[in-house]
């Protein structure tokens, strides 16, 4: 792990959960200095996004549909036909979920998503067109699947001639999602001509089954779209209590946008805002006195199967509070696909317009301050600052590490000989906190799950290896983007448990489940611990008692999904996070009065300074991220080691004895049999990352919205110690 994340973090008590004193202030910077810089550090940060918006090259067929129709050679159904068929891959996934925009910034899509982006581009192009679905057979949905898995193979060290490969006769989940076929017919010369942008090797004017139901304009009823619900509830300790937000769309409509969620103090409580596309959806109270719980849950719905994912946003018997305090906002990203290159920036040199924009008027409040004048409120112009800037900021800081992550997932799919794509939205939350003039910071994945196609005849532990490698990588991905993002050290998961020391981790599963009463976990680490191991059938594998961190004892753990080897870092608080805060230094002391308008502008700036610095520099990849590859290389295999798994020779894993999903619920699961995948897919990534494996492909994987060829990645410089 790099060493300044490794740094003395946050001395949360102080700084990050509680309010400040009345009375406090940084004494060591001088609030005349402070107010006379001020104005320099946003001019020079303003003209910094106007260089850096001048480097920003994209192109902007990917980014719009009428952009796409109009860079097509052949104006006409055939000529857009053969440009979705031919540059946009095949996801094998339920219903529609992308629709055309998310299919056109992700380059792919299922045979829905395919047919409504096709269908798009016909309506730009003035013709008219309907979408028809039908049901491929078994044996149809086969051939797709292996249309969209290239021949591979491993080749080298320990691969014995017997590997379980994956083959898509065998793979019931893809062929039932891939079964369900749509498609476009345009009117042409007066009649209807088939266009089927998915089905492989198809001519014009051809169709590979009849048509079921037929729908105008690509009209779908919502049985057959992604839906998304968002709703936010509270408890109180007496009779108040339920429902005080409730928001639905489909989830093309809602992807690839920042949404912004408030919860805005009034006199007597706080009301949750949602800000939607310009449109701002406005909750009931929340009433103070006795408030125990609030928190939001996000239903995900296709006809009658649902999926639920919850996240708190205040519990009184946290350790962590980071609802009561003066503002507190959220920004919601909804991603259904990649975050590409040109996608990210665009989105990139639309917010920095916004964020110098942001500049300008900080720059504008700062000099409406007067130095050394006590003020315990922001005041007007700079209450302004925060609920334009703050938004974006976060929103920025969500898609960086989205486009960062989908990358490397695409790299090490690649070395892998497995395509990673997403079959359901990942959902990113990403927060601000003030408490007079501090501002603190959370990032938390609260659903990052993805999909993995490995070429047809690679070993399946391939795809364990990128979900396991995948979820240590992304967990100090947040804690490095954040920290950048902000200046200061960001909590992670891996940054907890790395502070433990030299211990043996604690393997929790469902065979010693009830025995976390007998630990000394918080009851907040207990009850989620026993959710994810008695409820979902999950792993957590953690360290035998809590770890200091700022004088509190906290509790983070590695969840271990057991089919599939993936992990997702986990705190006490239920967050999938990094937590950062940006107080300034040195420590503030007690004796002297603060000008809270003039520090926190100092800590917008930071902010600023950070998010466009660190934003720019990904876009022109100025910024890489091989040291964070190489410390989830070198750390993957020790999390698995330090399971209850022991051994997993990789010839043993390729033979194919790791446990199927069946086993996951029964109480009889043992311990070695739960963590094998993770077991087998540390041993093939070091394998592979070492180049005792490789990869035997006819053709070179996909990068999705990066192309054929993706970015290189070099690990030379990895050593694990």
């Amino acid at each position: 792990m790099p060493t300044t994340m490794r740094a003395t973090l946050l001395v949360f008590a102080a700084l990050l959960f509680a309010a400040p004193a009345s009375g406090q202030t940084l004494t060591s910077i001088d609030e005349t200095t402070l107010a006379e810089s001020l104005p320099s550090r946003l001019d020079t940060i303003a003209r910094r996004v106007s260089e850096g918006q001048q480097r920003l090259n994209f192109v902007p067929a990917r980014l719009s549909v009428p952009a796409l129709a109009g860079a097509i050679d052949r104006r006409d159904p055939v000529g857009a036909f053969e440009v979705v068929r031919t540059q946009f891959s095949y996801d094998p996934y339920e219903g529609a979920m992308r629709g055309a925009r998310g299919a056109l910034f992700s380059a792919g899509g299922n045979a829905f998503d395919r047919a409504l982006l096709l269908g798009a581009i016909l309506e730009e192009l003035g013709y008219d067109w309907r979408l028809v679905t039908g049901e491929l057979t078994d044996e149809q949905a086969i051939e797709l699947l292996s249309s969209a898995s290239e021949p591979g193979a491993w080749r080298g060290l320990d691969v014995p001639d017997t590997v379980r490969a994956w083959r898509p006769a065998t793979d019931t989940r893809h062929r039932t999602a891939a079964r369900s076929h749509a498609w476009v017919q345009a009117r042409v010369g007066g009649e209807w001509m088939d266009l089927d942008p998915t089905w492989p090797g198809i001519e014009a004017g051809e169709r590979i089954i009849e048509p079921a139901r037929t729908f105008d304009n690509g009209d779908l009823p919502d049985a057959f779209v992604q839906q998304v619900e968002m709703r936010i509830y509270y408890s109180t300790s007496g009779t108040d209590g339920g429902q005080v937000l409730r928001y639905e769309d489909r989830v093309s409509d809602l992807g690839y946008r920042n949404l912004t969620l408030r919860m805005r103090r009034v006199r007597d409580g706080y009301i949750p805002e949602l800000e939607v596309v310009g449109e701002t959806i406005e909750g009931t109270i929340i009433r103070d006195g006795g408030i125990e719980r609030v928190w939001m849950e996000i239903f995900f719905r296709l006809g009658n199967v649902e999926d639920r994912i919850e996240r708190d946003l205040y519990r009184a018997d946290s350790q962590v509070d980071l609802f009561q305090v003066d503002d507190s906002v959220y920004s919601l990203v909804m991603l259904p696909g990649f975050v590409g290159p040109d996608y990210y920036r665009a989105v990139l040199f639309a917010f920095l317009d916004e964020l110098a924009g942001g500049a300008g008027s900080a720059n504008s409040a700062a000099g409406a301050v007067e130095p050394n004048a006590i003020d315990s409120e922001p005041g007007t112009a700079v209450s302004g600052v925060l609920e334009t800037t703050l938004p974006i900021a976060l929103g920025l800081s969500s898609l960086t590490f989205a486009h960062v992550s989908d990358e490397v997932a695409l790299q090490m799919g690649a070395r892998l000989g497995v395509r990673p794509f997403y079959d359901r939205p990942r959902v990113l939350m990403t927060g601000a906190f003030r408490s007079r003039d501090q501002l603190s910071y959370q990032m938390d994945l609260r659903q990052n799950a993805i999909d993995v196609l490995p070429l047809d005849g690679v070993p399946r532990t391939a795809a364990q290896a990128l979900q396991a490698f995948r979820g240590r990588f992304d967990s100090q991905l947040e804690g490095t983007v954040l920290a950048a993002m902000t200046g200061v050290p960001a909590l992670t998961t891996d940054e907890v448990i790395e502070r433990a020391g030299d211990v043996s981790l604690r393997t929790i599963h469902l065979g010693n489940v009830s025995r976390l009463p007998e630990t000394s976990y918080s009851p907040e680490a207990q009850a989620r611990i026993a959710d994810d191991v008695s409820g979902a059938g999950h792993v957590c594998i953690t360290t035998p008692n809590p770890v200091d961190v700022g004088g509190l004892g906290l509790t983070a753990w590695w969840r271990l999904e057991p089919a599939t080897g993936a992990l997702l870092g986990v705190s006490e608080t239920g967050a999938h996070e990094g937590l950062a805060a940006l107080t300034g230094q040195p420590e503030p002391s007690s004796d002297a009065a603060v000008n809270t308008p003039l520090f926190l502008m100092d800590r917008i700036a930071t902010l600023l300074d950070g998010v466009t610095t660190t934003s720019l520099g990904v876009a022109t990849r100025e910024v890489t991220f091989e040291r964070v590859i190489c410390d989830a290389r070198c750390d993957l295999p020790e999390i698995a080691a330090g399971s209850c798994g022991g051994d997993a020779p990789l010839g043993r894993c390729l033979r194919g004895t790791t446990n199927s999903s069946s086993d996951i619920l029964q109480m009889s699961a043992n311990c070695a049999s739960l963590v094998e995948p993770l077991m087998c897919g540390a041993t093939a990534m070091s394998a592979v990352m070492d180049g005792a494996v490789t990869i035997d492909t006819a053709a070179e994987p996909s990068g999705g919205p990066w192309g054929r060829s993706l970015p290189a990645l070099s690990t030379a410089a990895c050593v694990c110690r």
